[in-house]
């Protein structure tokens, strides 16, 4: 972990090294518009320029002081880090206003405000790009607008690309946003827009373009009371008359800056003024003190690198530390949503078996109640069938007993007529007295009703003849030998002979009752 931080520090020294050993003629300081409060008093500056503010009436944009509640609380943290030169904390601060507000009039200023901390950073395209999809907005505030033209011109010349045509770009923003601060009377932005121009005439060698534009710009500055933007526009103008060879002046302009605000909280622009105080010096013949304010501008680059170097490896300890608590929360978060996946897996499961409890009682009960009724439906059907037997048994017994009692009216009858000798009567009484007419009647109405009988009988036994299969069938009737007998008109002691040769045929033992066995068929 402390490897890690440091290699962060030493990222950091690194690319802090590089944005100071950038000239300063060439660097667009980050303008911070705030009305101090400091009580030294200003000069004016001497020069023949043309534009003349004593009888003009300061106007200012009001956006600020119209500001109420959270907003204006977040807007106020916001500029001031950016005035800091923390543009990563002022982005969070602009972002929670982009998330919280709904007024477009504040949702503009800090997509622009925005804009400014992406050049802060150096990530100019991402400025550029958030800059031109504002402007091609309907109903932004003039106000709005004209800021945004002055931000996309700083973009532009602090990003120097495309190289061919950048510049162009910084003239045409700045002289929209001229237009717009002149028409509206937004002196703020017309004095940044101005201090821009001026800046890029400088880089074009075009010192004597440049330096109206850059008086301009300091008056305007300094009469709205924003001293820190008027160092940034004296310093233009003075590498301006340095590089234009007016040493004196350039030296008048300095000695008046350094009177426009303290040391103390404004070290970076005390180091560039001195830096230049040292380089007219030089060109003036005042080594010695040429010298002396090299070695103050270095002391206040060291202090003001070690400064930057200490909040850096502060704010980055604050981001480890920050990004270890997301860590562990992101960690909690996860094991929190893996118990509740894990609850309702289980709650689920819980109930999937709970429905196939119950579906299989469900089934379980009408499976039961199906064969319950089945059961009842068949017992039903047995009974009615076992009526029914019942009945016809009864009915072929009645038949059979009736026929029995007509034979023994009959054999009455023959021995009467027997005396008498009565021959062709007696023909017909015989005729009615044969057994086969009545057994093969009685056998078929059997068979009706078991018409199974007579089957299973010869697949167990296929030696029986018919005279054995129709003694099994009235045995199986229940009738008794006397009654065979009497049906097929022959004698009890035949019936019983009939019996024996059956039981051998069956191979039944001696202790096994006939009429028993056949009920098995």
């Amino acid at each position: 972990m402390k490897k890690n931080l440091w290699i962060l520090i030493v990222v950091s020294f690194i690319s802090f090294k590089q944005a100071l050993s950038t000239p300063f003629i060439e660097t667009h300081h980050p303008p911070i518009r705030y009305q101090t409060k400091d009580t030294i008093g200003v000069s004016s500056i001497n020069d023949t320029a043309s534009f003349n503010l004593s009888t003009r009436v300061v106007s200012v944009d009001r956006f600020m002081d119209s500001l109420k509640g959270a907003d204006k609380n977040l807007f106020k943290e916001a500029v001031d880090l950016l005035k800091q030169l923390k543009p990563d904390e002022a982005i969070v601060k602009l972002f929670k206003i982009l998330k919280l507000s709904s007024n477009k009039d504040h949702l503009d200023r800090a997509n622009i405000l925005l804009a400014e901390a992406y050049r802060e950073k150096r990530e100019n395209k991402k400025g550029i790009d958030l800059l031109y999809t504002l402007m091609e907005q309907k109903n932004v505030a003039h106000n709005n607008m004209t800021y945004a033209y002055t931000r996309m011109s700083a973009l532009y010349n602090e990003w120097k690309y495309p190289q061919e045509s950048f510049m162009d770009s910084v003239i045409k923003y700045s002289e929209l946003a001229i237009v717009n601060a002149e028409k509206y009377g937004f002196d703020e932005y017309l004095a940044l827009s101005e201090n821009e121009i001026g800046q890029l005439l400088n880089l074009k060698k075009k010192y004597a373009e440049a330096q109206p534009r850059l008086i301009k710009a300091l008056h305007l500055f300094l009469n709205l009371d924003m001293k820190r933007d008027a160092v940034n526009a004296a310093l233009n103008l003075g590498y301006s008359y340095l590089y234009s060879k007016k040493y004196k002046k350039a030296d008048e302009v300095m000695d008046e800056a350094l009177l426009y605000c303290n040391e103390e909280g404004n070290a970076y622009l005390f180091m560039r003024m001195y830096l230049l105080k040292a380089k007219i010096n030089k060109h003036l013949g005042n080594y010695k003190e040429g010298y002396h304010y090299l070695f103050r501008s270095n002391d206040l680059l060291e202090q003001s690198f070690k400064d930057r170097l200490d909040a850096k490896i502060v704010e980055m300890v604050a981001k480890y530390d920050l990004k270890l608590k997301e860590d562990k929360i992101r960690e909690e978060k996860l094991k929190r949503e893996k118990k509740q996946k894990e609850v309702v897996a289980l709650m689920i499961l819980i109930g999937i078996l709970l429905l196939v409890l119950i579906l299989g009682g469900i089934i379980f009960y009408l499976q039961r109640k199906y064969f319950s009724q089945k059961q009842t439906l068949s017992e039903m059907q047995n009974q009615i069938l076992e009526k029914d037997y019942e009945l016809k048994n009864k009915e072929l017994k009645t038949v059979v007993a009736g026929w029995v009692e007509m034979d023994k009216i009959l054999e009455e009858v023959k021995s009467k007529i027997v005396s008498k000798k009565y021959k062709k009567a007696l023909s017909v009484i015989n005729a009615s007295l044969s057994g086969d007419r009545k057994s093969q009647k009685i056998i078929l109405d059997f068979n009706e009703q078991h018409p199974d009988f007579l089957i299973k009988l010869h697949q167990h036994h296929p030696n029986l003849t018919d005279n054995d299969t129709r003694l099994c069938t009235l045995l199986k009737m229940g009738l008794r030998s006397k009654d065979i007998a009497g049906i097929l008109n022959i004698a009890v002691s035949s019936v019983n002979k009939g019996r024996q040769r059956l039981r051998k045929k069956l191979q039944l033992k001696p202790q096994e009752d006939i009429a028993s066995y056949l009920e098995r068929f």
